[in-house]
């Protein structure tokens, strides 16, 4: 064979050059890993900023409950612990009973029910750091001591799948978690099913404001609900409806907006904090749209897009 210069091949005879190592060859489309569905970035959400809650809050991560409009009069773990009052009183939970606590965080209220009440709870969570978190507080001598007549055990679940039985238990106790599943009205009819006769639904939470134009109030409320990782927002009147069709008897309905939009005051004002600020560029996007929602939250409460409001229901005795 006839060779060039420097034994090298003719370029007419030259060899193609070797495909790329597939260590080096572009990743392909069909290998990308699918995007988490939204239970799965809640659950990723709560796992990775519970312990920061916890620091900032305290054992309570739901609204303050203040008796002006303001976030004045009493700190935000006081005023925490008047929501959950508020609600034990309105719903009228009997002492001892056993209660169901779902979406329970890290078992504030779980163990302000088991301390006061002398109730059973179980406490249900997305989020396998705040299952571990609860049942650790629960378990410190301190907590055992000042609940001597009730305890509070805590478990990993989907509220969509609640792994409990029929009329279990004597209250289902619900505060700010309906916001986060699709199928509002399957939660609602799910609830009321595992309450016993003479059992009690005890609920707070964020409800889309009905004054406002539905378009108007959807422009208005799509951030904020990708912000908030929330599917959807249900009228109060959607949900009482619901509950109603679960068998429930509406025992008590209030819209205690402005009692408790001061929280979103503290939220601006935790992340203006120098630590938050820190840490802040160093948060998943999930992280940075959340905290990116709290002007949103009291915009939207200001307007009337969205309510909070309290609801308790009992399933008849007979």
């Amino acid at each position: 064979m006839k060779r060039s210069r420097r034994g090298r091949l003719p370029s007419s005879q030259a060899q193609p050059p070797s495909p790329a190592p597939p260590s080096e060859a572009a990743p392909s489309p069909r290998c990308r890993p699918p995007e988490p569905s939204l239970p799965e970035r809640i659950r990723a959400h709560y796992d990775r900023l519970t312990p920061l809650y916890r620091l900032v809050w305290g054992e309570h991560i739901h609204h303050g409950y203040w008796d002006s409009g303001d976030a004045g009069g009493g700190t935000p773990e006081e005023a925490q612990e008047r929501l959950i009052r508020l609600l034990a009183g309105k719903a009228e939970l009997a002492r001892r009973g056993r209660v169901l606590d779902v979406g329970c965080g890290i078992g504030g209220s779980s163990r302000w029910l088991a301390e006061n009440l002398g109730c059973q709870v179980l406490g249900v969570t997305i989020s396998h750091v705040q299952a571990v978190l609860a049942s650790r507080a629960g378990a410190s001598p301190a907590k055992r001591t000042k609940s001597a007549t009730g305890n509070a055990a805590f478990i990993q679940a989907d509220a969509a799948r609640l792994p409990v039985g029929e009329a279990s238990f004597d209250a289902v106790w619900i505060v700010e978690c309906a916001e986060h599943l699709d199928d509002k009205r399957g939660l609602m009819h799910s609830l009321a099913a595992a309450l016993r006769p003479g059992g009690v639904l005890a609920m707070c939470g964020w409800f889309r404001g009905e004054m406002l134009p539905p378009d108007h109030t959807e422009n208005e409320l799509a951030p904020l609900l990708d912000g908030m990782l929330l599917p959807s927002l249900a009228t109060i009147s959607n949900t009482l409806e619901w509950i109603e069709e679960g068998g429930l008897s509406i025992s008590h309905k209030l819209d205690i907006t402005e009692r408790v939009s001061g929280t979103w005051d503290l939220c601006l004002e935790i992340a203006r904090r120098p630590l938050a600020r820190l840490l802040l560029p160093r948060l998943d996007d999930d992280a940075r749209r959340f905290v990116g929602s709290f002007e949103m939250m009291k915009s939207a409460y200001q307007s009337g897009a969205m309510r909070y409001a309290l609801i308790t229901a009992r399933r008849p005795a007979g």
